[in-house]
Parts: structure tokens; C-alpha cells; sequence
């Protein structure tokens, strides 16, 4: 049994923590013994909620998993995951994005195809949900939804990584695309998706959420060209659609090009984060 260990980095998750953490405890899957929470920069009480939660949960099944709330000053995820990483028992690490629901049990199962496939990272497919998003991020996201890049190639929101995985991508550099540095440095022949296993995408649903999300994508793969020249991002195809979701598709991508050129230009350095989705 490969025993594994869950990296959660959460930044003013007060709101969706503790739901987060029951959806992996109850049940727990054996084979995660470990589960490592780690508030960083938050102004609210996500470590609190964190630790309410579990202390609610201590006379259940749980005294098998060691659960860790850390608290570190600076908000930033990078360092939430290096840190993370580097306090973990386990030599197999799943990292998990605070706003993702998904079982201890579908991960053990991913941690699993990834053993039994000989690779270095796996990923569930993404399910997107937009349905409570307004029609402009409707449109863009069903051609989003059915991009190559996503059903195939999405190492993202949660990544089951190796121990051959963890010493060749960690410590992480500080860049803003953690997501995409790690597949493309991990290569196209050693990841997969896995299709039996969902996990639900809860998209922007304003425009301005959109922008913020879409400018923040941009400029995290322009920062990695730029410091990273030598990862190249996986071509990727979206299928054929309306002459008026294309138009949109291409407008927005557009606007969130224009605002992250702008943001490097001002050398801004707010994270941009979806919030209409929590």
C-alpha cells in the first residue's frame, strides 16, 4: 500500500475549509496518512476553521492521518507548497488547491494509476461547472471545456506527484504558473490524465472574475518564457464551435492579454483570485 500525503495550500479559505476537509476524512482512504494544511497570509480564519473542523472529527477514523495546520506570514503559494513538501513524511505527495472538492478516496485511486502507469504526475479531468456564471463566461467556457489542453494535458488543482517528481521539481522557483512549470517540467510522456475521475472546476462567474483569472493565466506563461524558455507548453485544440462563442473566446483572450502586459509593464504585483466562485 503506497501511503500518501495531501498538500493543501490556502490562502483566506475561512469559508470552504472546513467542507474541504470533511470531504477528504469522511470516509479517509486508508492510505492517506497524512493530510498538511497550510494558511499562508490569510487576513481571516482559515487556520481556526481548519482546526475546529478537525478537533470536531478527532473521535472518528481519523487518528490514522497525522493533519497539520500550518501557518506561515507570507501569502504566497509557492512557498505554501515548497514548505509543504518539505515537511511531509510520505515520499508520494498529492497537492490540492483549497477550492477543489474531491475525496481521500479518488485520490488514493489517482496516487494509484500513477504507480501502476510508471509515472511521475496525474491529474483527475476537470468537470467544469459554469452553469451559475453569466453568459459571456458561458460561451467562453464551453470552448475551454473542450480544449485538448484539458482533457489531456491539464496537470492542475490536483497533482499526484512521485517521489522521483518531488526531487526534480522542489523547491519550486517563485513563479506565478506553479501549475504549468510543473507539467512542463515534469514532459508530456510522463503524465496523465485520468478520466475515471472528475473533479468539479467552479468557473468565474463575472466577466470581471474572468479577466482577473484569464490575466493572471497570461501572465503566469509569459513570466515562463521568459524565466523558462526551455519549457514549452503542450500545443493544444479546442473543437469547432459558433461564430459568435469564437468571437467572444477571442475577445477576452484578447482583453486578459492586454491587461497582463499592462500589469508586467506596472510591475504589479497582486494575486489575482476568483472569489465569485467560492
Amino acid at each position: 500500500m503506497n501511503c500518501f500525503s495531501i498538500i493543501i495550500p490556502a490562502y483566506d479559505e475561512e469559508k470552504l475549509i472546513g467542507t474541504r476537509i470533511k470531504n477528504l476524512l469522511e470516509p479517509l482512504a486508508p492510505n492517506c496518512n497524512e493530510i498538511i494544511i497550510v494558511c499562508n497570509g490569510c487576513t481571516d480564519a482559515t487556520a481556526a476553521q481548519a482546526r475546529k473542523i478537525i478537533k470536531q472529527l478527532a473521535n472518528s477514523s481519523i487518528h490514522n492521518c497525522h493533519i497539520n495546520v500550518v501557518e506561515l506570514d507570507i501569502g504566497s503559494k509557492i512557498n505554501a507548497l515548497n514548505h509543504g513538501i518539505n515537511i511531509s513524511k510520505n515520499p508520494i505527495s498529492v497537492l490540492l488547491d483549497a477550492d477543489i472538492e474531491i475525496s481521500s478516496g479518488d485520490c488514493a485511486e489517482l496516487v494509484n494509476f500513477m504507480n501502476n502507469n510508471n509515472l511521475l504526475a496525474a491529474s483527475p479531468t476537470p468537470k467544469f461547472n459554469y452553469k451559475q456564471a453569466n453568459w459571456l463566461n458561458r460561451r467562453f467556457y464551453k470552448i475551454v471545456s473542450s480544449s485538448t489542453y484539458n482533457k489531456e494535458h491539464r496537470i492542475a488543482n490536483v497533482i499526484a506527484l512521485s517521489a522521483e517528481a518531488k526531487t526534480k521539481l522542489f523547491p519550486l522557483p517563485n513563479v506565478i504558473a506553479d501549475d504549468a512549470y510543473i507539467q512542463r517540467m515534469i514532459g508530456k510522456s510522463d503524465y496523465k490524465l485520468l478520466n475515471t475521475i472528475n473533479y468539479t472546476f467552479n468557473c468565474p462567474r463575472t466577466i470581471l472574475a474572468m479577466l482577473k483569472v484569464q490575466s493572471r493565466i497570461v501572465r503566469g506563461n509569459l513570466e515562463l518564457k521568459s524565466k523558462h524558455p526551455n519549457l514549452i507548453a503542450p500545443k493544444s485544440k479546442v473543437s469547432k464551435s459558433s461564430a459568435i462563442d469564437r468571437a467572444i473566446f477571442i475577445t477576452i483572450k484578447t482583453t486578459a492579454y492586454i491587461i497582463a502586459r499592462l500589469e508586467l509593464l506596472f510591475n504589479v504585483k497582486k494575486w489575482h483570485k476568483d472569489d465569485s466562485s467560492r
